[in-house]
């Protein structure tokens, strides 16, 4: 995404009412640098547009959780911190099922010192996303159900598209 560019397009729907959510394509990041551009387009476009009809949806490993746990925490937290000033949210996207716990580790963890800055989405074709929505409800955090755009194997998620519909 070219952030000047959408800038004025970004503008115009939040001047029409509408809620933005920009999403940043740049997942499994390996490099520091591009780790550390990634996380500077976020908080650009947080302090840009610190409306809360305006929010960013982050793939962690955009921002370094192939790389390191703890440069991962660190990005995020200052993301929420900027997030909870302008009242907006960060929605985590769930990645493929490698990810799916630590991404929910890290939601809790950023949740529990910037609560309603961060959410999450779940990917509804994975057997054990029922368990997780109910946790992650009891735990207050708001979640996005989506079907599953990752191939996942048959042994851990529904594969047939109309049963994923289904559990919908």
């Amino acid at each position: 995404m070219d952030i000047h560019g959408s800038s004025v397009v970004f503008q115009n729907h939040l001047d029409q009412n509408y809620t933005v959510i920009a999403n940043l394509v740049g997942e499994n990041t390996q490099s520091l640098e591009g780790i550390e551009s990634n996380y500077l387009e976020y908080e650009k476009l947080l302090k840009k547009f610190s409306d809360e009809a305006f929010t960013i949806s982050v793939k962690l490993t955009s921002i370094g959780m192939d790389h390191s746990y703890e440069e991962t925490i660190k990005n995020l937290t200052q993301l929420a911190q900027l997030a909870k000033i302008n009242n907006q949210m960060i929605r985590l996207d769930m990645e493929d099922s490698t990810y799916t716990q630590r991404t929910i580790e890290v939601c809790k963890s950023i949740h529990s010192e910037f609560k309603g800055s961060v959410g999450i989405t779940l990917q509804a074709n994975l057997f054990r996303t029922e368990i997780d929505l109910l946790n992650l409800i009891r735990d207050g955090i708001s979640i996005r159900l989506v079907k599953g755009a990752y191939m996942e194997h048959d042994q851990i998620a529904y594969t047939d598209t109309e049963v994923i519909r289904q559990k919908l």
